[in-house]
Formats: structure tokens, sequence, C-alpha cells
């Protein structure tokens, strides 16, 4: 009694009512507490009925979605993969037709060498004798360059690389591949030759280093001078060849007819433009209609074909 007493008068000073709270426990009725406070009407389940479709609905569009994304892009890369499959047999192809491989009616090595990558590995392809002199003139041409290198000197392989393609050229589509080395060797300002070391380290102070020149400019910061400097040495390079080839076909046209050429003995470089264009554009004594006169001479287009061959100075 003393400690019920005690606990009474303490929790009294503090405000608390025990003989009430204990009331209150004791008539506490919990059987609707967790019952709603409105009754559920049929309507809020049919509203929840529809949520819950509605969000399954939306759930297997996505899904549906998703699903034809990743089929869609599973045949993109597989037909990707079979054209970048079908390109390079093509370029294999004609590779192997560069280098003397024609597929006829007594030249069998391409179908030869195609059946050898499906055999076993020490069945070599049968190579042709012009197949066999065309891969030695590039075999020389990769043998020098090794060696330069064992050496420590540079090499001039673009060059090189050119007098081997202009070698085995036999049709003007082969011939095309000595012209690309011709731009790409104006491109880098590759020089045609060396000259040879006469000890171990003199290549150090007498031969430039070709090898990987422009290396640190091109996979640089972009905005540099030097990387300015890099893209206009590409294009005055690639211009300077494009004129030069296209000079190479205007003399060629000159010496293939003369006589409508009429070039005479002024071998000066308007006057073989001069003839170019009688070839080209005179013909049974008249100018054709497209060809604006000047007092009855061609300029303008004398004027074209200068700038076009870089004689413009």
């Amino acid at each position: 009694m003393k400690l019920t007493a005690r606990r009474n008068y303490l929790l009294a000073h503090a405000h608390v009512d025990a003989s009430a709270l204990s009331s209150s426990i004791a008539h506490l009725n919990t059987t609707a507490t967790f019952s709603p406070l409105q009754p559920l009407q049929d309507t809020d389940v049919a509203r929840e009925l529809a949520g819950y479709l509605r969000h399954a609905h939306e759930q297997n569009l996505i899904l549906t979605i998703e699903e034809g994304r990743r089929q869609t892009q599973e045949q993109l890369y597989r037909t990707l993969e079979e054209r970048s499959r079908r390109d390079w047999e093509a370029k294999k192809k004609r590779v192997f037709d560069e280098l003397g491989g024609r597929v006829g009616g007594d030249n069998k090595a391409m179908a030869e060498l195609k059946k050898s990558f499906h055999s076993k590995p020490s069945v070599a392809p049968s190579l042709t004798l012009q197949m066999q002199s065309r891969m030695m003139i590039y075999d020389r041409v990769m043998t020098s360059l090794n060696a330069a290198r064992l050496r420590g000197t540079s090499y001039p392989i673009v060059h090189a690389l050119a007098r081997a393609a202009y070698e085995v050229a036999t049709d003007p589509r082969s011939a095309q591949m000595s012209q690309n080395f011709h731009v790409l060797a104006k491109i880098t300002g590759e020089p045609p030759a060396l000259p040879p070391t006469e000890h171990a380290s003199a290549h150090i102070l007498n031969a430039p280093t070709l090898e990987r020149k422009y290396a640190c400019v091109y996979l640089g910061n972009q905005e540099t001078r030097e990387a300015a400097a890099l893209r206009r040495q590409i294009t005055n390079g690639a211009r300077q060849a494009l004129e030069e080839q296209y000079w190479d076909v205007l003399e060629r046209t000159i010496q293939s007819r003369p006589n409508e050429a009429q070039l005479g003995g002024d071998p000066s470089i308007a006057n073989k433009v001069r003839a170019f264009l009688f070839v080209r554009y005179y013909k049974n004594g008249e100018w054709e209609e497209r060809i604006e006169l000047v007092a009855g001479q061609p300029l303008w287009a004398r004027l074209f074909f200068l700038i076009r061959t870089g004689h413009y100075q």
C-alpha cells in the first residue's frame, strides 16, 4: 500500500491521473481499431480493380516494347555482321585479283585459295607465276623496310610502295593504286629517297625521322598551331598531288593525238594547255558551243586548266 501510495503521489506530482488512466484502459474496446472509418462501397472495389488492371496492362505494354526493341537490335547486329562478312569477302577477292589471281578458265588460284580456308592448314594454295611475281615485288619492299628498322634508319615506304604498285600495274584500275600512294606521299611530305649513312650513328644526324612523325600532333590537341599546320599540310599536299595527276593526264592526251594538238616547237606550259584544248574542244574547224571565246580564243578555258594543273603563279 505504501508503494502504491508513493507511486500515485509521484504520478500526481507529474500531473498524471493514474486512476483515470486505469479506468480508460479497462474500458478500451480494440475490436474496431482496424475497421474503416467509413464502410466500403462496391464502387471503391471496382475502382481499385480497375487501377490494378490498368497497371498490369501498362506493364505488359512496356515489356512488349522492350522485347521488340531487343529483337530489333539483335536483328540489326546480325545484319551488320553479315554485311561486314560479305564486304570482307569482296575486298579479299579484289586484293587477290590485284595480285594476279583472276578466276578464269586456266587460272584456279582464287578457287583453290578459298578452298584452303576450309581445308587442313598444311594444304597451301597454288600460286600462278603472275601472282608470284607480283607478290615478290611487294615482298622486296617489306624486306627493305624491315632491314631499315633493324638498322635504326628511316625508310621511304610510301614511295617504295608507289613504285611497286606502278611496276605491277596492268590496267587503269590497278594503276590507280600507284596514284593513291603518290597522293599519300605528297600529303606526308615523304622524300623519294634518303641519303645513305656512312656509319651506324650517322642516321641520327643526317637522315630525317619518318616513322610516327605526325603521331603526336595528329592524336593530340587539335586546337594547337601544330595541328592547324598539319591540316594545312594535308590540304596542300592533296591539292598538289591532284594537280600533278591532271597535268599528267594533259600531257598524255597531247602525246596520244599530236596531229590534233598542233603543239609545234613551243613546249611551254601555256602552249601545252592550248594544245590540250585543241584536242578536247576543237572539232571540225570550230570550238564547241560550251567554250566561251574572247577575241576568238578560249581564254577562260585556258585559265581554268592552268589553275587546275597548279600553274597559277
